[in-house]
């Protein structure tokens, strides 16, 4: 299996032209695996645009058009998208590409400083408890404290998947996971110097500590 991370520029505001962009990066790739930043579908930095309905919309038709195109072409992708279900908007990692569209809610929201997530987002924390007849919808949902299992090319990984704060928080689902193949990280954040060697240290640590590969994917500089 090859695996690509891509940190495309991203347009906060036009879904139409990240939808392409992420369309046009995984044609292009010979990997079958393909990993985007935190909210890439959107943009994260969209503000109070994440209160309008018609946008939320056009981001679940872009999800539906990926997923399509990529189980037409035998790729499956992880993308971020807000996801509103019974009312609560969530930040969501989804996987395109498998007989059902897979979203997994972000747990740990980012307030300080220059981030405003529980403006908008409800942390997922609660999620795996609703009660859901997941049987009518063509998608399923829960957070990342639960790894997923996955066949990809006749090939069954247990993979987990965090985003961003997920991995800052004091029990993060990394610690909980056990016996995963690997792990990837959804991340939009600040690229700053510290910041920066504060991830890597942070990454290598859960790598060292769990052994198992942890990928980290963060935005480009539209964001």
């Amino acid at each position: 299996m090859l695996i690509s991370l891509h940190s495309p520029y991203i347009e906060p505001g036009d879904i139409s032209r990240n939808l392409n962009t992420h369309i046009e990066l995984i044609n292009k790739s010979d990997s079958n695996f393909h990993v985007f930043p935190e909210l890439s579908i959107t943009g994260y930095n969209c503000g109070d645009l994440f209160f309008n309905s018609n946008y939320l919309n056009n981001a679940v038709e872009s999800i539906k058009k990926i997923h399509t195109f990529c189980r037409n072409n035998n790729k499956v992708a992880i993308l971020g998208t807000p996801f509103e279900l019974k009312g609560n908007l969530y930040n969501c990692a989804v996987v395109v590409g498998l007989s059902k569209i897979i979203y997994k809610a972000k747990i740990e929201l980012c307030s300080a400083q220059e981030y405003y997530e529980d403006r908008w987002f409800k942390s997922g924390i609660a999620i795996n408890d609703e009660t859901l007849d997941l049987s009518v919808f063509d998608f399923e949902i829960s957070n990342t404290l639960v790894p997923l299992s996955l066949n990809i090319n006749d090939k069954e990984l247990l993979v987990g998947i965090e985003i961003c704060e997920d991995a800052w928080g004091e029990i993060t689902p990394s610690m909980l996971y056990e016996n995963v193949d690997i792990v990837f990280n959804l991340s939009a954040s600040s690229d700053t110097i510290q910041s920066r060697q504060a991830r890597k240290n942070m990454i290598r640590g859960i790598s060292d500590r769990k052994r198992f590969p942890y990928f980290h994917v963060s935005g480009s500089n539209g964001e």
